[in-house]
């Protein structure tokens, strides 16, 4: 999982604001702009960046769990492909 996010936002101090688009027909779409997630600032650097990109991640899976047939992956994560 990516850490970028969460990096620039430690180094910059600029908050994380989740925005998703989502498809209600075709070429129509809905932005939902989610409250912005608290950083973790405090304690030693690594276990920082990883909290705070859990932290991103959980916004993302809420709403791909929210609406799973709107999740569009385009990184070729699993290189088996299923039989």
């Amino acid at each position: 999982t990516a850490a970028g996010p969460a990096a620039f936002a430690r180094l910059s101090g600029a908050p994380v604001v989740p925005v998703f688009s989502c498809r209600v027909a075709p070429f129509r779409h809905r932005i939902v702009v989610a409250p912005p997630i608290p950083m973790e600032s405090e304690g030693a650097k690594d276990d920082a960046l990883r909290e705070n990109t859990l932290r991103i991640n959980r916004a993302i899976e809420t709403m791909v769990r929210a609406a799973p047939e709107q999740w569009l992956w385009l990184h070729r994560r699993w290189r088996i492909q299923a039989t």
